[in-house]
């Protein structure tokens, strides 16, 4: 017994047991077939060290036969675990590894057998100290061991050296040590069995352990120890935002601390841990698709740079996310963008997003809305009290519209809404919301009524004209509104015809309610007929500034006398055209007692000449003229009445018009 060498060799196979361990706390893929090349070279190294532990020939050869069944089997584990360790593997070494696996299965039978007929190898006696061990004496079969022993070698370091070949020189010690570490342990082999130099027994069994441990530093701890070394002095440890780099294979090989603070669970050179990985487990972008990108993590949201790094060969050495934390940033943007896109008080859009976002837009009719003396409301209850009535209006706006209609903020508390619809059925919804903001935002001391104008949209282009007309057309409305403050000015004129009797409250009202059913029937836009509702208040403004000797006149007049009450029309023009709420219906004004035919008065207009408010109106005025009482007559009935229309139709009145209002007056009954 040689206690000497038994220790030594037991030494090296408890190495390889202690790196087994160490590597399947790895807990890696790898380490599997990693594990299986330490087992079989350890249990190589134990059947060996019976030459150590005993003089008994049978039981020394046994332990050499089944040292070399383990060498194959551990010479075949390591070809398996190269082919993962280097990420080489293909089909045409998975099928060469078949191959190598029944070669190894035979020459294991064949050394089997040879412990019982020695018909691969024979055995000399060498002599060590006052033991001996057994030497080598190469029989036939032997050649057979010798190729496919050298076969897989061959291959193994085929497959090593062509990584190195695709790989940039900084990593080609990673793999050329295994295959350093494989020559030498062929040139001690080779050495023991030829007997070139006096061994005495096979001393290159020891350099499995130092085999192993190369295997499992190169696996598990080079990457790590040379690339930390390079991007902490390149990036890492200068970069305050996170960063991550995958080496060259495409695993993660180092990150810094802002980078752990997001995720936990990165580990340092871990295999399992690749850029696939990376993606998939952290919902990532495809890194090797795009070079920047936004990526939002929970709340935060970053931005991505991707950068390659090359060797100067233009070799891959690996690849480096930065992210920027760019939350406040788009935050900031976000506020920006919502301040110009919406309006700050009610949160809907502003008039800048009206005009911008619908450019290519399809709606056909656009409404204008206020509140009715907004001013007065800010100015006796604070200006947060009209602030919240703007609030609660645009909410009623939102509630009460359809998600694709467009709702803004416009100029002076102005309210526009895009949308889409036949007039009558805006005006319902128009009307319905005015009566729930009516109910809604009154209180006890503030009454809150809005007022609205629509506008039809032939052409997106014109939007801004569109506007405008329904501005128009709400502001005529509230000069008619009792309510409203604008209708002050209606109120004053008014009130100076009523002093002269010319005109009746009574009169108005009945002549407006009359007009506006007659735009209705014949299908005028609610800009036109809000128009010839105030031409029905305001026909004969002019004549305030008539005498009042000829106003209360109540002899006939006299022919100069007449001239000069001729005038009013033109008076009535001018004062409507010096307030820009009348000016829309000043020329209808002016037109009012124009003929169709041409005979009437200030210029002498005919047919169409005429403007089709001032045209509508001279038929309603007729109509109610004569079927009320008059002092100097009684009223005509109603059939009468139209009889006379029909008299006059082509005459005094616009004949299709005088038509219209005929079927109109019948269908009333």
């Amino acid at each position: 017994m040689n206690l000497g060498l038994f220790i030594l060799y037991l030494a090296a196979a408890l190495l390889l047991v202690g790196v087994m361990i160490r590597t399947y706390f790895e807990h890696e893929k790898i380490g599997k077939s990693l594990m299986l090349t330490y087992l079989f070279a350890s249990l190589s190294i134990m059947s060996y060290t019976l030459n150590f532990l005993t003089d008994n020939y049978v039981v020394m050869s046994a332990g050499i036969s089944n040292d070399i069944i383990f060498q194959n089997l551990m010479l075949f584990a390591l070809y398996h675990y190269c082919l993962d360790f280097t990420r080489l593997r293909n089909k045409y070494l998975n099928i060469l590894e078949g191959i190598f696996a029944i070669l190894v299965a035979v020459d294991s039978v064949v050394f089997i057998v040879n412990i019982f007929n020695e018909i691969a190898i024979r055995y000399s006696v060498n002599m060590i100290g006052n033991s001996y061990v057994l030497g080598y004496e190469v029989n036939s079969l032997f050649i057979y061991h010798t190729i496919v022993t050298l076969g897989i070698f061959a291959t193994i370091n085929s497959v090593l050296i062509v990584k190195c070949i695709r790989i940039p020189l900084v990593y080609w010690g990673r793999y050329i040590s295994i295959v350093f570490g494989g020559i030498a342990i062929l040139i001690f082999k080779i050495l023991f069995i030829t007997s070139i130099v006096d061994i005495r027994f096979d001393f290159s069994i020891l350099f499995y352990a130092l085999l192993g441990v190369l295997c499992y530093w190169n696996t598990f701890w080079f990457s790590k120890k040379n690339m930390l070394n390079i991007t902490h002095k390149m990036i890492i440890d200068h970069m305050k935002v996170p960063v991550v780099l995958f080496d060259y294979e495409g695993i993660v090989a180092d990150f810094n601390v802002a980078m752990s603070k997001i995720f936990d669970d990165l580990k340092y050179d871990a295999r399992e841990q690749t850029i696939d990985w990376f993606i998939k487990k952290k919902n990532c972008p495809d890194l090797r698709k795009k070079e920047t990108f936004t990526w939002k993590i929970n709340d935060d949201i970053f931005d991505c740079r991707v950068h390659y790094l090359k060797s100067n060969n233009n070799r891959m050495l690996g690849m480096i996310l930065v992210m920027q934390d760019i939350t406040e940033l788009t935050k900031a943007y976000d506020d920006l963008e919502k301040s110009i896109t919406f309006d700050a008080l009610t949160g809907i859009y502003n008039k800048y997003s009206f005009y911008k976002k619908n450019k290519d837009s399809n709606y056909n009719r656009v409404v204008v809305c206020n509140i009715d003396n907004l001013t007065y409301i800010n100015e006796k209850f604070g200006q947060a009290a009209g602030d919240n009535i703007l609030i609660g209006l645009a909410n009623i706006l939102v509630e009460k519209t359809k998600k694709t209609d467009f709702v803004a903020r416009l100029d002076d508390g102005d309210f526009a809404i895009l949308l889409n619809g036949s007039e009558i059925k805006v005006i319902e919804q128009m009307t319905e919301i005015k009566e729930i903001i009516r109910k809604r935002l009154s209180t006890k001391n503030i009454y809150v009524n809005i007022e609205f104008g629509i506008c039809e949209i032939a052409d997106m282009a014109d939007l801004e004209k569109c506007v405008n007309l329904a501005r128009e057309s709400m502001v005529n409305k509230k000069m008619l509104s009792t309510t409203s403050k604008r209708s002050s000015l209606l109120g004053s004129l008014k009130q100076g015809l009523n002093e002269y009797d010319m005109q009746t409250d009574k009169q108005i009202e009945r002549e407006r309610e009359l007009c506006e059913k007659f735009a209705d029937f014949i299908g005028l836009t609610d800009t036109v007929k809000a128009q010839l509702s105030m031409l029905a208040a305001l026909h004969d403004v002019g004549k305030v500034a008539i005498p009042n000797s000829i106003l209360m006149k109540t002899s006939k007049l006299d022919e100069d006398e007449r001239e000069l009450m001729k005038t009013h029309t033109e008076k009535g023009y001018r004062i409507a055209k010096a307030a820009s709420e009348l000016e829309p219906i000043a020329f209808s004004i002016l037109s009012h007692h124009e003929r169709f035919d041409g005979t009437g008065y200030p210029n002498g207009l005919m047919g169409e000449d005429i403007p089709l408010l001032a045209r509508m109106f001279s038929i309603v005025d007729a109509y109610d003229a004569m079927t009320h009482d008059r002092p100097y007559r009684k009223a005509m009935s109603k059939e009468d009445a139209i009889e006379e229309i029909i008299k006059c139709k082509g005459t005094q009145f616009d004949p299709k018009l005088a038509d219209e209002f005929i079927k109109l007056i019948r269908k009333r009954g």
